[in-house]
């Protein structure tokens, strides 16, 4: 077997296509919905090598990308409304060089992604490595930082995996230290990032490749080292867990697989979300040679158990299932970027595991519907409610191989709305005895087919806990429903003719059918202040 030497994959011999003994009743509730590609992209972007999702928003990474020099590298970000997805913008290092592959990994967090750049050039160091921030205001994304590690050497390769949760971003440097691997951790204060740990395993040896994969979820991190030795199995790999205690991090568990054997490289892809860690063997052998297999563990603190072990129904030779993980809930993706896909020779397939009472059951399979011939369709996978992306960066867009991502979601899933509440707050000043009107709109920016439910009440606090009238408060309508995609407004009224001078505060408790926002508080102020223009012909002065 050739194994994987820095920056190049290599396969198993392709063999032809057979089809499996006994084929999976595939769900196909799963759809492909649309295809991601780069508005200029060019044979050998590699768009797809890396994906990542949150909510509406995904990030691809293409860092093959000619931007200003051979592959420099980028990372494309698109939005989704309704069931349509568009590019919203494409992210370059403004010091980025030719060669440095920016884009390589990118992975998403609300409004902040990182992007890295695994030979950026570091003080004159070259495969240094290097991580880049971009923030989100409105559509526009903006550098917010850019992270290297002070420790860092040649061909370290910094950003060859990142991973970020909220405030924390990681970043792999698989080949540190005679390629034993490491990886540093970095947080944010308002608008600034600042070192915090360095990660590496303490029985890590020479060509281990610690780093080579990376996840975060709150204070749980995770990182594959996929050559590392087990026993007498060389080769076999492992994945690390660590935990955060206040700003220290401290190792917590070393995750190994049950039947693990040499040569599996099991780490080479890992998956973090609620206490559920998955873990790519992407050359393990189960009936097949190169087969691969991907494990599921579930633990809290430094206690972690195997919970199953998945593998394909339809597999054959050399498909490197485990190549790529992700996992939401109870739901998990598995990439095997060499399976022959409909009889398409090393097209790239992507599945999709259910949890069940503990139990992992295959329930999807997912391919292009297009015939992608060595597209490495499965290279990333990204998975988030009844959402995935898959990358493929050799797909061929109009005759060249630029790559794409694709995107699938469960038909079956009911579709979530989602509530924006804007503005936000509203503010009156008003003279005694005067009255005003302002808006506010309640928009569903949930799934295509959803119905957003709401009723609004007048609260006591932010919390909406407790209804309290404030009598000079109302809105019309107090509830109704809007569409996706639509928007209602509600006439909120401040009335003053039995006030006296002075500041009122009260809250208008939007309720709604929203699973994570069952309620949006709207502040609303009002100042009364100076004198009622009509108080002063209240004795009559304006008769003859």
């Amino acid at each position: 077997m050739t194994l994987p030497t820095s920056g190049a994959w290599i396969a198993l011999s392709a063999l032809a296509f057979v089809p499996p003994a006994t084929a999976a009743p595939w769900d196909t509730d799963w759809t492909l919905r649309a295809e991601l590609t780069a508005s200029d992209g060019a044979g050998g972007d590699y768009l797809g090598r890396s994906v990542s999702l949150d909510g509406d928003t995904a990030v691809v990474g293409a860092a093959g990308s000619d931007v200003g020099g051979e592959s420099q590298g980028a990372a494309y970000v698109f939005v989704r409304s309704g069931d349509t997805w568009t590019q919203q913008v494409k992210l370059v290092a403004p010091d980025g060089a030719p060669g440095d592959e920016f884009g390589f990994a990118a992975a998403i967090s609300g409004d902040t992604i990182v992007v890295g750049a695994r030979f950026a050039a570091i003080d004159g160091i070259d495969g240094h490595g290097a991580a880049y921030v971009f923030v989100r205001s409105g559509d526009t994304w903006t550098q917010q930082a850019k992270l290297s590690a002070d420790d860092g050497a040649a061909y370290d390769e910094a950003g060859f995996s990142v991973a970020i949760d909220g405030d924390t971003v990681l970043v792999g440097a698989p080949f540190a230290n005679a390629s034993q691997g490491k990886a540093y951790a970095f947080t944010r204060t308002g608008t600034d990032w600042a070192y915090q740990a360095t990660f590496a395993a303490d029985d890590g040896a020479a060509s281990d490749r610690f780093g080579l994969a990376l996840a975060i979820d709150g204070d749980t991190a995770i990182a594959g080292s996929p050559s590392a030795q087990i026993g007498a199995n060389g080769y076999q790999g492992a994945a690390y867990v660590f935990a955060r205690s206040a700003d220290t991090w401290s190792f917590a568990s070393k995750l190994t697989a049950s039947d693990g054997a040499a040569f599996d490289e099991f780490g080479v892809s890992v998956a973090l979300d609620a206490g559920t860690a998955v873990v790519g063997a992407h050359y393990a052998d189960v009936v097949f040679s190169g087969q691969g297999a991907a494990y599921a563990f579930v633990g809290d603190g430094d206690t972690w158990s195997e919970q199953g072990k998945l593998v394909s129904d339809d597999a054959f030779f050399g498909d490197e299932f485990g190549f790529s993980v992700a996992v939401a809930g109870d739901t998990a993706a598995v990439g095997a970027l060499f399976a022959d896909a409909g009889g398409t020779e090393n097209e790239g397939e992507a599945y999709i595991f259910s949890r069940a009472g503990g139990v992992w059951s295959e329930a999807a399979k997912l391919f292009p519907d297009t015939a992608t011939m060595g597209g490495e369709f499965g290279i990333g996978v990204a998975v988030q409610g009844d959402t995935a992306i898959v990358g493929a960066e050799s797909a061929p867009i109009d005759g060249e191989f630029r790559g794409a991502a694709y995107v699938f979601s469960s038909a079956s899933a009911t579709p979530v709305p989602a509530a924006q509440v804007s503005p936000g707050a509203l503010s009156f000043s008003l003279a005694p005895g005067m009255a005003d009107t302002q808006p506010i709109a309640i928009a569903n920016v949930g799934d295509a087919g959803s119905t957003l439910a709401f009723s609004i009440y007048e609260a006591a606090d932010a919390t909406c806990g407790a209804p309290a009238d404030a009598a000079w408060l109302d809105a019309s309508p107090i509830d109704g429903s809007v569409d996706a995609g639509a928007s209602q407004d509600v006439q909120v009224s401040a009335d003053a003719s039995a006030l006296a001078d002075g500041d009122y505060t009260a809250w208008l408790c939007v309720s709604t059918s929203d699973p994570a926002q069952a309620f949006v508080p709207v502040a609303v102020t009002l100042s009364v202040a100076g004198t009622n223009p009509d108080w002063i012909f209240a004795d009559g002065f304006e008769l003859p």
